[in-house]
């Protein structure tokens, strides 16, 4: 790594602010805040590039508390090394092809967050080899790179396996964001150091929204990519329970008490004609229940924990909306469709009110989801002792050893 210890150019891949997937787009906010604070820290300032925005340019981002310059680079999803040549030959001219090597060049850091659930091939083997890509473009070019907080694995195909062992291997630091995740990652290398820590957006900042009125306001996001089945619409996670069913359960059960203001809320919001977005179906869902309040169409991340901190209750199945509301103090019920939701809330912070759709039929998801509601002031508790118990330790431990590593090679 190069650096005149003042000035440190960092690419962070895999984070698009811009992203209509406001998980992604929590990652990318919550990173550059992370860094933030190291910079404070040590005193090097970083020249941010978030690499893998859906647009490119220069820009500010604002936290809400700070605007932040930065540098936004559209990828070329290459797969792996053929697909990234026969690309090159197709369209040499195209933003991200040979043009992706020379940026690679530049930076003196490279900090790779993997979209924070992608390095696994549960999502296809093509979504893991770009995301495999970058690791092993950082390893060619000899770059220090970091791992950022992200699920390591399931790998179900031996190819993803090889793949992330090599790459892996060549980094200077990596994060694991749950348990399962470090273990994978030290079975695939039993001697490779690596950190276990929680989700970068649990440092998402956030100004609690107040609503109007007596009745105890209960948020529930709807994931379109469920409601469809999954990419390959076949149940493609292999979920026991009958998530649409599981879905209108919930909504009848709270829309017919009287003391209940329902909140439809999206995380994933832009073309509703992609299955893996949310609003579509919520707003399907608004006409079949015009009592329910359509949260607005956020335009960032900030506005959508700061809308959901709001709330008395939340339900969801968008992991981040989860997060969103965990760490801002708010009873949750996250619904899980993959490991990376028990690694994070049962294993790592020991919050046990989760509903399984894998594991549970949606008679049991609703009775844990209806016990959940009603114990909610419990759960408030329980989350505040989680916040200070272990939110906080990690955060000052990830600065730590970030702060640590970045002195040591700048």
């Amino acid at each position: 790594m190069k650096s005149n210890k003042q000035n440190l150019r960092l690419g962070v891949l895999w984070a698009d602010p811009y992203c209509g997937n406001l998980g992604v787009a929590a990652l990318s906010y919550s990173t550059i805040i992370l860094f933030e604070e190291v910079s404070r820290r040590t005193g090097i300032r970083f020249d941010y590039t978030l690499w893998g925005a859906g647009r490119c340019g220069r820009g500010m981002l604002d936290t809400g508390r700070e605007r932040i310059p930065v540098r936004t680079v559209r990828p070329f999803l290459g797969g792996d090394l053929p697909a990234f040549a026969k690309g090159c030959l197709a369209n040499p001219l195209r933003v991200g092809t040979p043009l992706f090597v020379l940026d690679f060049l530049r930076y003196d850091l490279v900090a790779d967050i993997g979209a924070g659930d992608s390095y696994s091939d549960i999502y296809g083997i093509t979504r893991f080899r770009n995301m495999d890509f970058t690791k092993s473009w950082a390893r060619r070019l000899r770059k220090q790179y970091i791992l950022l907080p992200q699920t390591i694995g399931p790998y179900a195909s031996e190819e993803a396996r090889r793949k992330a062992a090599r790459s892996m291997s060549a980094a200077g630091l990596i994060f694991a964001r749950d348990r399962m995740s470090f273990d994978c990652a030290r079975e695939l290398l039993p001697e490779k150091p690596v950190e276990r820590t929680i989700d970068t957006a649990f440092f998402l900042p956030y100004e609690k929204t107040v609503f109007d009125g007596e009745k105890v306001k209960v948020g529930i996001n709807i994931s379109g990519l469920l409601w469809h089945g999954g990419y390959t619409q076949d149940n493609q996670f292999g979920l026991r329970s009958d998530y649409r069913r599981t879905v209108l359960a919930v909504l009848d059960g709270l829309s017919a008490r009287e003391d209940v203001e329902l909140h439809l809320i999206a995380h994933v919001i832009g073309d509703p004609r992609f299955v893996d977005e949310d609003t579509h179906v919520i707003g399907k869902l608004a006409e079949q229940y015009p009592r329910a309040v359509v949260s607005p169409a956020f335009r960032t991340p900030v506005e959508a924990k700061s809308y959901i901190a709001g709330m008395d209750f939340f339900t969801g199945a968008r992991m981040h909306a989860c997060i969103a509301a965990i760490s801002s103090g708010v009873p949750v019920y996250p619904m899980a469709y993959s490991r990376k939701f028990n690694g994070l809330f049962g294993e790592t912070l020991g919050y046990n009110s989760l509903g399984d759709l894998k594991t549970m039929d949606s008679d049991e998801i609703l009775s844990g989801l209806f016990a959940a509601f009603e114990k909610r002031n419990e759960l408030k508790n329980e989350i505040e002792q989680i916040c200070r118990r272990i939110v906080e330790p990690e955060k000052e431990k990830m600065i730590d050893k970030l702060s640590e590593y970045i002195e040591r090679h700048a």
